[in-house]
């Protein structure tokens, strides 16, 4: 099965994503299902915002009692069980479901039985894509940990009749479309890289981290609770700020906190869907990814390309449930004064990270600090 999904799982998002830019937001849905058993024709009626759009369907699968059964022919080639034998569901076997029709679109509906009712997988007749960049990095954000990324970008350049050249650096699509690679993972799909966002959050931490130590020595900081307020101590003075928690550190794994359950639907995560957000317009897949190892993580010094995508430049390692909450935090008191020049040529005396342009550091720096 990962074969499988390896080969469609970057085409499954390119597919996806087209349709949801062709459909819009979903209203509602009709399903009319046709007679046959097996391969049974389904007409579908989705509504929107706009109006109804119509398409044919087929019914790939059927859950019922927590058990899934394939309906269709359409892929005996496959041997797996899951086209074959009845299985406890699990909702992953969508995807497989998606890549067994080339990653059309797949809707669960309700289909009335003389026992009762049970749910359909149908996969809807629409095989359009979105551009190649977009898809990769959506494939990465749904499928990674699930998925070997290297034979899914084979997968997807050959589902789309597309060219593919590689190097040490990555891959080349014939589209044009570059793709750097690190460790058999997926680094970036656009023009922009880590290193970029990097070089414009170096100089303005840097000197926050100046300011911070000599303004408040050994500061703390203390999460509240999940509305994103903290208390700050350092010595003998204390003071509130605003706290968001960009990540959770947990033994070698770094997640971003809005992949972590508990987190994810409160205030104190909202900075961390800013931080996929980022990653999904400018291609960036360790920003869309939910969890790397922390290796990873400290070689591309993502909690200091988080300070710039939230302009906000004080990070604190906070303790949450016996892990390390990256927490960043904001306050009056943590507000930097004017530079002057002796600060400012202390801080432009640090190194750049390598790979790290120091002349685009140097004029982000100077633009930030006016």
């Amino acid at each position: 099965m990962s074969s499988l999904l390896n080969e469609f799982a970057f085409r499954i998002t390119g597919i996806d994503l087209e349709f949801k830019k062709q459909v819009g937001p979903i209203t509602g849905t009709e399903f009319n299902f046709h007679t046959d058993e097996t391969d049974q024709a389904v007409d579908v009626r989705i509504h929107n915002k706009s109006g109804v759009k119509d398409f044919n369907g087929i019914r790939l699968a059927t859950i019922a009692n927590g058990q899934w059964q394939w309906r269709a022919t359409t892929d005996t080639e496959h041997s797996d069980e899951l086209f074959h034998e009845p299985l406890p569901y699990h909702p992953q076997m969508l995807d497989f479901a998606q890549a067994a029709v080339a990653g059309r679109p797949v809707l669960l509906a309700e289909q009335k039985t003389e026992n009762g009712t049970q749910q359909a997988v149908v996969a809807i007749d629409f095989d359009d894509s979105a551009p190649s960049p977009q898809a990769i990095i959506a494939g990465v954000e749904r499928f990674s940990g699930s998925i070997d990324e290297i034979a899914a970008l084979h997968g997807f350049a050959e589902a789309n009749d597309l060219g593919i050249e590689e190097s040490a650096q990555g891959a080349k699509l014939s589209d044009r479309t570059e793709v750097r690679i690190l460790d058999d993972h997926i680094v970036a799909a656009g023009t922009q890289q880590p290193e970029d966002v990097l070089a414009d959050a170096h100089f303005f931490s840097v000197e926050q981290h100046f300011y911070n130590s000599a303004t408040f020595p050994n500061l703390s900081a203390t999460l509240r609770d999940t509305s994103g307020s903290a208390t700050c101590t350092s010595g003998n003075n204390s003071f509130d700020a605003r706290a968001q928690v960009i990540a959770v550190i947990d033994g070698n794994t770094f997640r971003w906190a809005w992949a972590v359950p508990e987190l994810q639907q409160t205030p104190v995560a909202q900075a961390s869907l800013r931080i996929r957000n980022y990653g999904r317009q400018h291609l960036l897949a360790d920003l869309v990814r939910p969890q790397v190892p922390v290796t990873r993580a400290f070689h591309f010094q993502l909690q200091r390309m988080a300070m710039r995508i939230v302009s906000t430049w004080t990070l604190a390692e906070v303790d949450y449930q016996g892990k390390v909450a990256l927490v960043l935090l904001d306050a009056p008191q943590l507000h930097m004064p004017p530079a002057t020049p002796t600060t400012q040529a202390a801080t432009l005396n640090v190194a750049v990270p390598d790979g790290v342009d120091r002349q685009r550091a140097q004029k982000e720096y100077e633009r930030l600090r006016g």
